[in-house]
């Protein structure tokens, strides 16, 4: 049984690539009340952007957007990846760091690398390469956890379970948390499809766990699952290409680490 942890003391940061992975930690956000910062609007293939819909309960749940919000389109994004645009990736992630750095935050959450979703991954990258700034720029530590998205929601490797933190909810907030995902009506498919695959009684914990590296996608080897959904949109029409782990991901992502290692961000004062 994990350790029921109490959320990380002081000021939260929030760093999600799309609008609505705030869902899968909710209650935590009710808690907290982190300010957010989001990658992309979340408009896929289809052009129209969900991003207002994150911001709406944001406010409403007394957090605050932050400047870095939806930077990117996904639609901009996949062909940064697939055209190999480090500096696009390297522009991004300074206007990160520097969100970061002026925040006063004390840790950050974000998605997981998994292997699934390419632009959650590729978020992991720029998001750890603008921690690596922000702790340069600033001098503090800021712990960093990050949350999955993919496989059930309490998951955390059995080395970091006394690490992580385990937020178990009542029936009230599981009601609630699920109540905000069917309204949120761009994504109430995958809200239905996740209740059904993992039941009612997985949304009643969240967990953030300690981040496992700094480096993002270096766990990570193989064909990515996320190779055999662009191959489907390929075939829709909606792409021209298919991205690849190791022919697009990978070497952007070890470039974006390079650069981090060296980069500099003015000292916030």
């Amino acid at each position: 049984m994990p350790h029921d942890n109490a959320p990380p003391p002081g000021r939260p940061l929030l760093a999600i690539a799309h609008p609505g992975h705030e869902l899968r930690v909710l209650h935590w956000c009710e808690i907290a009340r982190p300010d957010v910062a989001v990658l992309t609007d979340g408009s896929g293939h289809g052009g129209e952007s969900r991003v207002y819909r994150t911001k709406q309960w944001v406010e409403q749940n007394g957090g605050r957007m932050t400047g870095f919000c939806a930077p990117l389109t996904d639609r901009q994004l996949y062909e940064a990846v697939l055209g190999g645009d480090l500096t696009l990736l390297k522009t991004t992630t300074e206007s990160l760091a520097e969100v970061i750095a002026a925040g006063g935050y004390d840790y950050v959450v974000g998605d997981a690398p998994e292997g699934a979703i390419m632009g959650h991954d590729v978020f992991r990258a720029v998001l750890d390469a603008a921690l690596i700034l922000a702790r340069r720029a600033t001098g503090r530590p800021l712990a960093s956890y990050d949350f999955p998205l993919e496989a059930t929601p309490g998951s955390v490797r059995p080395e970091l379970a006394d690490r992580a933190c385990f937020i178990h909810l009542d029936d009230a907030a599981v009601d609630r948390k699920i109540e905000v995902g069917m309204a949120y009506e761009e994504i109430r498919g995958e809200v239905v499809r996740a209740v059904e695959t993992y039941g009612r009684e997985a949304f009643a914990v969240e967990c953030l766990r300690p981040s496992l590296t700094e480096s993002g996608l270096a766990a990570f080897e193989g064909a990515a699952d996320y190779e055999r959904h662009g191959e489907q949109q390929v075939a829709r029409g909606r792409y021209t290409e298919v991205v690849r782990h190791a022919e697009h991901v990978a070497p952007l992502t070890a470039g974006l680490r390079q650069w981090a290692g060296g980069a500099r961000l003015q000292p916030v004062r």
